[in-house]
């Protein structure tokens, strides 16, 4: 008669964000992501590993891996980056993909963002007004989308006007100047300056021209934002 064993569950198990099971994912992608979680290092969230190992584990090509890793990453549940390895002749090599788990809410915050991008591709969402400076409703495809505070990808001197990138800003070392010696600072709203008016108005025409508005990702505790919702007559 076999005698079922009690097992330390810390030791044996691992749970899954319940909020994985609702972003759509391909059952593969589930299947990687839950291997990912099971080898991580839980102080790091990372793990290193080869398309081949994964491939084995799970049964499935090495073709299939490599592609629903690439959209693991698309959907901001992991990011990876190359490890190097060396030979015993010293040679320098490509060595296995280190993987860094996200946190959820990236995920989460990426599959609304693609989800307001259809509708308003099916032509049923006219407008998305945020307070994010990250420009990842665009990212997502939205169209029409007024930013309150501004956006950290948009740069410019603040001496004669030129514009930059947010790439050019990260790649500065200390305070980014411009070819001519001003400082430049990102389009986004800080501490008392006041909010652009004419995104503003654009918002507020938005908002009391709308049959449907939906409100999500914040606690309505900003103001003037906050405020905006004042305006709805749907």
């Amino acid at each position: 008669m076999r005698t079922e064993q009690k097992r330390d569950v810390k030791k044996y198990f691992f749970l899954l964000p319940n909020a994985v099971f609702e972003l759509g994912l391909h059952v593969y992608e589930l299947a990687i992501y839950a291997y990912l979680l099971r080898i991580e290092d839980r102080r790091t969230w990372q793990c290193v590993v080869s398309y081949p190992a994964v491939a084995d584990k799970l049964g499935i090509s090495v073709n299939t891996v490599a592609k629903y890793v690439g959209l693991l990453e698309e959907h901001g549940l992991i990011t990876t980056e190359r490890t190097d390895v060396f030979t015993k002749d010293g040679l320098k090599r490509n060595g296995c993909l280190r993987y860094t788990i996200l946190p959820i809410q990236n995920a989460i915050d990426r599959f609304h963002e693609r989800q307001l991008a259809e509708l308003e591709q099916a032509g049923k969402l006219s407008a998305v007004v945020t307070q994010n400076i990250d420009g990842l409703h665009q990212k997502a495809g939205s169209r029409k989308v007024y930013e309150l505070h501004g956006s950290i990808h948009r740069n410019y001197c603040m001496e004669c006007g030129k514009f930059y990138d947010a790439q050019y800003v990260k790649n500065a070392e200390g305070v980014p100047r411009c070819e001519c010696g001003g400082m430049i600072k990102p389009d986004v709203v800080l501490y008392e300056e006041g909010l652009d008016q004419d995104v503003i108005r654009q918002s507020v025409y938005a908002i009391a021209n709308a049959d449907t508005l939906i409100i999500g990702g914040t606690s309505l505790a900003v103001y003037p934002a906050a405020s905006f919702i004042d305006y709805f007559r749907g």
